[in-house]
């Protein structure tokens, strides 16, 4: 859901250790505060009745029924991502080889029988180009899966927006089909 920390007032906590080291540590309550699912019921439609913990303000507009609406929600790019990992077995039963990437970019394979999915990371906060040859991928298809932010995949040089990711299918180019790179559209976040 993306929710931040919450903001308990101390005649609301109830973890022994906030309570005992307060101000110095926020505690865990902040982190066990109830889910807000409605923004606008009174208590977020976790309960009918005031919950032991009390809801921060702040997670309202984050609730679930705000989230579901919004293509570029935590809650949305959470569901995407479950849902690629759930289609590709090399995302859920492959191995893990790590590509030497020049910093801040991190970039791995998930590798499952004939499929492999290159996961591609910015972990800057600004934008980072890399050279396919880099990623072994000068005579492969790419063909992007799901995306962060839209990336350029149809040059030699990839550019990722800050802290953004891209994951691409890569196939040999000798076994994709024509014009298979064009056909297909980014989903962004």
């Amino acid at each position: 859901m993306g929710l931040p920390q919450a903001n308990v007032p101390y005649d609301r906590l109830q973890d022994p250790e906030a309570i005992r080291f307060w101000p110095l540590t926020l505690g865990r309550d902040g982190c066990r505060t109830p889910m807000v699912w409605n923004a606008k019921d009174p208590f977020c439609d976790f309960s009918t009745t005031e919950p032991w913990l009390p809801i921060d303000p702040a997670h309202r507009p984050l609730a679930v029924d705000q989230q579901e609406s919004d293509a570029s929600s935590v809650l949305n790019c959470t569901k995407n991502l479950i849902n690629i990992r759930n289609q590709h077995p090399a995302l859920k039963h492959g191995e893990m080889t790590f590509l030497e990437t020049p910093a801040p970019l991190l970039a791995f394979i998930r590798s499952h029988q004939s499929e492999q999915i290159l996961c591609l990371f910015n972990l800057g906060n600004k934008p980072a180009q890399i050279h396919k040859d880099v990623l072994s991928l000068s005579d492969k298809i790419v063909i992007p899966l799901l995306c962060h932010q839209q990336t350029d995949m149809s040059q030699n040089v990839l550019e990722l927006p800050p802290a953004s990711w891209i994951f691409c299918r890569t196939d040999s180019a000798r076994l994709a089909k024509p014009g298979a790179e064009a056909d297909v559209s980014h989903r962004d976040f």
